[in-house]
């Protein structure tokens, strides 16, 4: 089965030939073997099905799975809520989605619920306004899907083909000195533990490129391939014919000599030996590609999810970008009016002048403060017992901003009075009292210094705001309905943990 925990992930650290990325010629030339494989899966399944309907198959209505939500047409199935509530519970999400219980029992799935119903409801909008047809959305699914083909195909041409024997990792071991004895005798901190496993990485690495040698040549070798030489010696980016000279003709599909081009994305187009091997590895790319889609892995159940999810998420991207940021609009007059109505929230850190006395033991601060408290002078005992250097000017800081302190710190001097005393505090090698002189407030920024981030929140709180009514005008237009039974037993039911 695939395993689709991290797929994203893993697919980036597939070699070349095992992806296709979104900008390369591959991912055009890709396209058309989607299309063929899917065409010629459907001829299939077609006279599948009409051979079977013959033979008397039995047309039953399909029981419908239990819902806990129907979103237009689209049923949110119970049991894929409950599987996301699993999901959430133990993600330990909080927020929009949970309440603040700590016990599973109590808490409410309703607002989770409407979140998954709006995401319903975004993905319906932009199939109504035709974004899943558009060339580079169905680009973007192809070379997804592709992507996850190619490492089905890769586990099941490779991975699951190789095998390493005990034989060859103990080998490899005894290249190392390490007797398969020694390895016996070893406690529970075995020292071989680690050059095993370095083994078994080496030998499985070895063993994979030979069997992606073999299986790439199994592929070649049920292929028809016809390489124009003639094609290839008169290659050249200013040629007027790059569009429609054909370099080589693989399974009746031309390529031409532009695919080639792009392939070479600005290599010498003088190197032979580097064009032929461009030439090979798009040709490979092609069988490869072909290969994958030909499988039929788009009806596995763990692919089909996947694909799925991704293309929720593309759609829901596009919502929005092209549906809801279109509508924000932020003017300058706006920008301006929020700076002239805020004019704390520009303002610089207020400063305050201090005196401070450091010294290293809670002990010695405890004695201090009570001096001081019984009207002794702060300037004397700082220079007579502080260890901070300040020592020498009575123990005076200067002006300092507030953003230069500590927050707890910081908020006991805000809260302080001019002459009053500030601490105790702990800090990394002692113990500090502060004594506040003053405070001189901060001054307002220029109005230029800040507008770029004004302008970003007005334009985040606008955008939330046009989602959020975009989304009730679609809930008016679309139909909701709620299974409230199924809602109430997801609630009072614990799901299992995993």
């Amino acid at each position: 089965m695939l395993n689709i925990t991290g797929l994203v992930k893993i697919y980036r650290l597939l070699p070349r030939h095992w992806r296709v990325f979104s900008d390369s010629a591959r991912s055009v030339a890709a396209t058309n073997a989607g299309v063929v494989a899917t065409t010629l899966l459907a001829v299939v399944l077609l006279v599948s099905f009409s051979t079977q309907a013959h033979a008397g198959w039995s047309f039953k209505k399909k029981k419908e799975e239990p819902y806990i939500a129907k979103v237009g047409n689209v049923s949110i199935k119970l049991a894929d809520f409950e599987a996301a509530i699993r999901r959430l519970h133990t993600s330990k999400r909080v927020g929009k989605a949970l309440s603040e219980g700590t016990s599973f029992e109590k808490q409410s799935f309703e607002k989770y619920l409407d979140e998954l119903i709006d995401k319903e409801l975004m993905a319906i909008e932009c199939e109504r306004l035709g974004f899943d047809k558009e060339e580079g959305f169905q680009r973007q699914m192809r070379n997804f899907s592709l992507n996850l083909f190619l490492g089905e195909l890769k586990r099941e041409e490779i991975t699951e083909k190789v095998k390493v024997t005990e034989a060859e990792i103990q080998a490899e071991l005894d290249k190392q000195g390490i007797s398969k004895e020694s390895a016996k005798k070893a406690g529970p901190h075995d020292p071989t533990s680690r050059p095993r496993q370095l083994a078994i990485r080496s030998l499985t690495k070895v063993k994979n490129k030979a069997r992606e040698v073999q299986f790439f040549k199994e592929l070649k070798a049920r292929a028809s391939i016809n390489i124009k030489e003639k094609a290839l010696k008169v290659f050249s980016s200013t040629d007027e014919k790059l569009h429609t000279r054909v370099v080589a003709v693989v399974d009746g599909e031309k390529v031409k000599a532009i695919d080639l081009l792009r392939e070479l994305r600005g290599k010498s187009q003088h190197d032979k030996k580097l064009l032929r091997k461009t030439l090979d590895d798009h040709i490979l790319h092609k069988l490869l590609d072909k290969e994958a889609f030909s499988r039929g892995y788009e009806s596995l159940p763990d692919v089909k999810a996947v694909i799925s999810k991704y293309r929720k998420e593309r759609l829901l991207d596009l919502f929005n970008r092209r549906v809801v940021l279109p509508l924000v609009k932020i003017s300058e007059k706006d920008i301006r009016q929020y700076y002239d109505s805020n004019p704390d929230k520009f303002k610089t850190s207020p400063s305050y002048k201090l005196r401070m006395i450091f010294v290293a033991d809670d002990l010695e601060i405890t004695s201090i403060l009570s001096e001081l408290q019984r009207g002794a002078d702060f300037g004397y005992l700082a220079r007579e017992r502080s260890l901070d250097r300040t020592k020498d000017k009575m123990g005076e800081l200067g002006w300092v901003p507030a953003s230069r302190l500590s927050g707890d710190i910081a908020a006991a001097v805000a809260r302080a009075g001019d002459g009053d005393l500030i601490g105790p505090f702990k800090m990394e090698y002692g113990y500090s009292l502060m004594e506040r002189l003053g405070m001189k407030p901060g001054d307002l920024k220029p109005y230029d210094s800040v507008r770029d981030d004004i302008d970003r929140q007005l334009g985040s709180e606008r955008f939330l705001e046009m989602h959020k009514k975009y989304l009730n005008r679609l809930r008016e237009t679309v139909p909701v309905k709620i299974n409230k039974k199924a809602l109430k037993n997801v609630m009072i039911t614990r799901p299992e943990e995993g």
